[in-house]
């Protein structure tokens, strides 16, 4: 799969000159994938072999799946900020997210519940990305989908043990033990289902301290909302699911 992908997108940076000339970090990375470009936090080049990054690397291209490139600038920034992150806690992104990739998704939302604006398939490892969520201020769900294959990474260790340490917060209380702890989710549906608020807490955690965003509001989320305690849970949490990594 990963050297279809890789074709596919040389094909079509071939036949896309505008993309490609806009973006030449790619065709060098297509180029020669087995020396990926490295950029820090800046987007210079850097040193850190964990930090490196090439954006070749993590998309497909083919004829349902095209990029424009202010895409493909939101994307090199999202998948820069969640590597940075990673890599200030010793994890190699590119181990992280080995086989998936992207794929563009044809209207306002990734699935045909029209519930989701990003949604990521473990089985065939790509991410589809609505237009929507391409928007500025809906690149907070990309990092949330990301969220979810580094917890499927950790063996769901990075679920549990976020919703573990939730528990023992003082004055934190869980209504059943399928439910999340009140205060630690930032969106509704986070309430009921454990695993969404685990993905919601490592995308704060990366907008929040690589991406250098300010708390994100959403239409659903509570007033009880304690997002600086779920950002420090979460980076215990995420420290004791990789302590042997």
């Amino acid at each position: 799969m990963f050297r279809r992908k890789l074709f596919l997108l040389f094909i079509g940076l071939a036949v896309s000159g505008s993309i490609a000339g806009f973006f030449p970090s790619i065709t060098a990375g297509v180029a020669n994938a087995s020396s990926p470009a490295s950029f820090d936090a800046a987007g210079k080049q850097g040193e850190d072999s964990i930090s490196r990054f090439d954006l070749g690397r993590w998309l497909v291209i083919d004829e349902t799946s095209h990029w424009a490139p202010e895409e493909l600038e939101t994307l090199q920034r999202v998948m820069q900020h969640t590597f940075d992150a990673l890599a200030q806690a010793g994890l190699d992104g590119n181990a992280v997210f080995a086989g998936y990739a992207f794929r563009r998704g044809q209207g306002e939302y990734a699935n045909n519940r029209n519930t989701a604006y990003a949604v990521v398939n473990h089985a065939n490892q790509e991410i589809v990305l609505s237009d929507s969520v391409l928007l500025k201020e809906n690149e907070f769900f990309i990092y949330h989908e990301l969220g979810h294959i580094v917890d499927r990474y950790s063996g769901r260790a990075l679920n549990e043990q976020f919703h573990m340490l939730t528990l023992q917060v003082e004055g934190a209380l869980a209504l059943h033990d399928w439910t999340t702890v009140k205060g630690f989710y930032l969106r509704g549906q986070a309430h009921i289902d454990k695993p969404e608020a685990t993905a919601d807490a490592f995308a704060l955690w990366v907008w929040v301290t690589a991406a250098g965003e300010e708390i994100p509001q959403f239409d659903d989320t509570p007033e009880h909302a304690r997002p600086q305690a779920i950002v420090e849970v979460f980076t215990q949490a995420f420290n004791a699911a990789f302590a042997g990594e």
